[in-house]
This record gives structure tokens, C-alpha cells and sequence, in this order.
């Protein structure tokens, strides 16, 4: 692996800050800082002002908007099932960074499952992973997923979502109402929308209120439950704060559940399963101030990995 072009202040000093930094090229499905999308693509903007801040030029590029990639120091693959076979002739170093699980077609219905180990076209992923400077996964579950099916993958680690933590906290003014459940995107398929309607009809002391994407056709809500369809992101901190409880059930691995964190943070207590990503890493049991430090200070860590590349 080649040496990074990292260039340093003549004193000596500390180059990211004020010197020349890398060049850096982000590949997503979905354009970055639209608009649109999901975690990943609000994971990926965290990061990348952390880039700029840190001196670095950072671009991102979906498959439509990618052309020559001459010249980068490093490719950083985020969510790239749109760009096909193009993504494994890659000449440029690079780093994976999954926010999913790529090499299933079926992404986050990604069930673990035996068959998983002989899916057709895993070899292609295999190598890609295999020769990636460093592959970033957002948490050790997420990692374990991937290790289901790619024993090997070489320099890895876990880092969680980056949030901008100064946002997510309890709200001044905001009454938290005894039991008030929120669910933010559980009611699709993957994240667990059998499980957590499930719960919600066991469970009739408490009054459930579900934001945000769901499956199509009707849903049967049961009666202690309504469904707001989508809150503006802004509008997230209030309404954790306004909640006792953040639930969220998923039915396959999924890979950190930033909504999980964001909720925690605002004070909620949590009705999870053993399938979020979040709460698989061993500090997360050291309560709220340790979260917050991890996930506030995963973009930074992401660049020193990043920084410190050969």
C-alpha cells in the first residue's frame, strides 16, 4: 500500500488544521448534502466537515456524477450498489465504509443466514474487501455480519455513526410524558415492523407514536398507537425529549441505528433488541456521556484512520 501524500507545516506543527491535507473522494448512491436519504448520507455529511475543517479536500460523487478519479489520494466507498461492476475495477486506493451490507442484493434484508455464504457474485465483494486499505464498519455487530460471509477482509475496524451530538440532547421546556413510546422508521419490513406492532399491542399502558418511512399497504395500528408519516430531522430532539421510551425492534442485523443514539441522548430509555448495531459495542453500557463522546467523536476518528494510512 502506498504512502499517502500528507503534507506538513515546515515547523512542524499540526499539518491537518492549516496545511495542504488530502484529497478524498466519497462514492454514494444518493448525492450528499440534497436533501434526501438516510443515515448514511447524514453520517457521510458529518464526516466530510470534518474533512474540510481538518484541511482536506473532500468531494462526493454518486454513479451519475463520477467521472475521472485521477489524482485522489483515497476513495472512501459508502453505499455504491448503483454503481455495478465499475466499483471492482477501481485502480485508486480505497477505503470501505458501509453504512449496509453491499454484497447482499437484498441490503439491509440481510438475514445471515447459510445460504448467505454462497450467494452468487460474493467472490467480486470478497476482494474488494480483501483489498481495501481499511474497511470501517459502525459497529461489531455490523462486523460480525460481514465476517458471516467474508472470513478474511484484512485492516478493519469499528467506528460508530458520526452525530452532531450538540443537537441531540434533552430539550429546555420540553415535558417528558410518561409512557410515550416513539419509533422513528420501525415500520418497515427489516426494522422490525411485526415485532414492534407486536409489542405495541402487549403492551397497552403505554401510547405508541410512529414517524417516518413504512411498509406499503395498510397497516392495522393497534388501538393505543398513531402514525405521524415524516418529522423534519430539527424536529427529532423535541420529540425524543417529549418520550419516556425510543423503541426499536429490527427483525435482521442492522448496522449502528442512529436513531437509536439520537434518542438515548435526548434522555429516552430504550426498548431495543439484540439487532442493533448500536448497542453491540461494550462502552455503550457506560451510559449516556460515554455515547455521547463515541459517536461525537466518530468522524474525527474516522480521519485519523484515514490520515494515518500506508
Amino acid at each position: 500500500m502506498r504512502q499517502m501524500r500528507l503534507h506538513s507545516n515546515p515547523d512542524g506543527s499540526e499539518w491537518a488544521r492549516t496545511g495542504v491535507g488530502m484529497k478524498v473522494a466519497i462514492l454514494n448512491d444518493l448525492p450528499i448534502f440534497a436533501g434526501i436519504g438516510s443515515g448514511a448520507e447524514m453520517s457521510t455529511e458529518v464526516m466530510m466537515k470534518e474533512g474540510w475543517h481538518r484541511g482536506h479536500i473532500v468531494v462526493s460523487f454518486t454513479n451519475e456524477t463520477m467521472k475521472d478519479l485521477t489524482g485522489f489520494d483515497v476513495i472512501v466507498l459508502k453505499n455504491i450498489t448503483q454503481f455495478g461492476d465499475r466499483i471492482f475495477r477501481l485502480k485508486e486506493p480505497f477505503v470501505n465504509w458501509p453504512s449496509d451490507y453491499a454484497f447482499c442484493k437484498w441490503r439491509l434484508f440481510y438475514r445471515q443466514g447459510i445460504v448467505c455464504q454462497e450467494c452468487a457474485g460474493l467472490e467480486n465483494w470478497k476482494q474488494l474487501f480483501q483489498n481495501a486499505m481499511l474497511n470501517i464498519f459502525l459497529s461489531p455487530l455490523h462486523r460480525q455480519a460481514y465476517e458471516h460471509v467474508f472470513p478474511s477482509m484484512g485492516e478493519n475496524v469499528c467506528i460508530p455513526s458520526p452525530i452532531e451530538v450538540e443537537r441531540f440532547k434533552p430539550q429546555a421546556g420540553v415535558p417528558r410524558q410518561p409512557g410515550l413510546v416513539i419509533g422513528v422508521n420501525s415500520l418497515l419490513p427489516f426494522k422490525g415492523i411485526n415485532t414492534v406492532l407486536s409489542y405495541a399491542s402487549e403492551h397497552p399502558e403505554k401510547h405508541f407514536i410512529f414517524v417516518g418511512a413504512k411498509a406499503d399497504g395498510t397497516i392495522r395500528f393497534p388501538a393505543n398507537s398513531e402514525y405521524r408519516e415524516f418529522v423534519p430531522n430539527t424536529e427529532l430532539p423535541a420529540m425524543y425529549s417529549n418520550a419516556e421510551y425510543f423503541v426499536h425492534l429490527p427483525e435482521t442485523p442492522q448496522p449502528f441505528e442512529r436513531t437509536v443514539a439520537e434518542a438515548y441522548l435526548c434522555g429516552c430509555k430504550l426498548i431495543v433488541n439484540k439487532l442493533v448495531g448500536a448497542t453491540s459495542y461494550d462502552w455503550w453500557s457506560a451510559g449516556r456521556e460515554v455515547v455521547r463522546e463515541k459517536v461525537g467523536g466518530a468522524a474525527i476518528k474516522i480521519w485519523e484512520h484515514l490520515e494515518g494510512l500506508e
